[in-house]
């Protein structure tokens, strides 16, 4: 199995519009999770929409190839389940992603069942006690990407669901070059989101899941590199993953980073709040002052039909501030 890019910025791990209980105050303790001599990687963690239930996947290999584990608990992250093995097939399962909507558990993966690797999807409707695929059948899995082709290499899939359904975009380089691509589960055709792209990588996406009215708008973020340096690009959707634009109502995508010569941004996280006014949020990882550093960039929304980046320090100014003086670049 070839090695994949290890996503190391665990995001914005579980905010919720609804909070009915109180946390306390600061932040707990680090609780070890995983006790096994073999590796655990790629950590995924959400919970449900008032924050008691937490679901917590993970790849590990303890039995000579990688699976997929899953633990739960279901008291806010005092106690938890004992870890189960929920893809169950000798064969590697690598970089799971773990989603929470509607009393909805989503599990994508990449999985080399087939003899490639492709981006494999299940659900849960009872906290993760029993899955299915995302048609319902039990003991199934849905292959979302339908590659199978042996010199595709896939990055980590990320999903949302929201009330117009379940959306996936990955990144593999199937075609030749390097691009992101869409699905909306089960229905729907691979979509690319940038066909012009060869580097891109790393996709996350995100939606409104929790607000007054339902929305169908659709945030994606992806790294890519042109030439030697990676970006972070934009891309949304208003009409639930039909047409994408970027974020001024015109087709394509946007570069939010603006990166100069030896700057790189890799790795985005992306986190829509229910508040149209507070908009988008985006994490990233960035070089540009000579060593990895985590960025933030803020997007705010103007009914959900453009995008206005935050201009502060976090974000493009502060690139253009060290443009002459910080490696940056002419």
């Amino acid at each position: 199995m070839r090695h994949l890019k290890t996503v190391l910025m665990l995001g914005f791990l579980c905010l919720s519009v609804l909070p009915a209980f109180s946390m306390p105050a600061g932040w707990t303790n680090a609780r070890r999770l995983t006790n096994d001599a073999n590796q655990s990687l790629y950590p995924t963690i959400t919970c449900n929409a008032v924050g008691n239930s937490v679901f917590a996947a993970w790849a590990d290999d303890r039995n000579g190839y990688w699976e997929i584990y899953f633990m739960r608990s279901f008291n806010e992250g005092l106690t938890w389940s004992p870890a189960s093995n929920i893809t169950n097939n000798a064969t590697d399962s690598t970089c799971p992603h773990l989603h929470w909507y509607a009393n909805t558990l989503l599990l994508t993966w990449l999985d080399y069942r087939g003899g490639s690797a492709d981006v494999y999807a299940m659900k849960s409707a009872d906290d993760g006690t029993n899955w299915t695929d995302l048609a319902g059948m039990s003991g199934q899995v849905t292959n979302v990407s339908g590659r199978g082709n042996t010199g595709a290499s896939f990055s980590r899939p990320f999903s949302t669901i929201n009330p117009f359904g379940t959306h996936i975009v990955w990144a593999d380089n199937s075609s030749g070059s390097s691009k992101v691509y869409y699905r909306r589960a089960v229905v729907g055709p691979v979509v690319s989101i940038k066909p012009d792209s060869t580097a891109a990588t790393l996709p996350a996406i995100a939606t409104l899941n929790y607000g007054m009215f339902p929305d169908p708008t659709l945030y994606i973020v992806w790294e890519e590199a042109p030439g030697a340096n990676s970006s972070i690009y934009f891309a949304m959707s208003a009409d639930g993953g039909i047409t994408w634009t970027d974020g001024n109502g015109m087709p394509g995508s946007y570069d939010i980073s603006f990166k100069f010569n030896s700057c790189a941004a890799c790795q985005p996280y992306i986190f829509v709040s229910s508040d149209t006014a507070a908009g988008v949020d985006v994490g990233f990882i960035d070089n540009r002052q000579g060593t990895d550093q985590i960025y933030w960039e803020a997007g705010r929304t103007d009914a959900g039909l453009t995008i206005t980046w935050d201009n502060g320090m976090w974000g493009m100014d502060f690139c253009a501030q060290y443009h002459n003086h910080n490696g940056c670049g002419a």
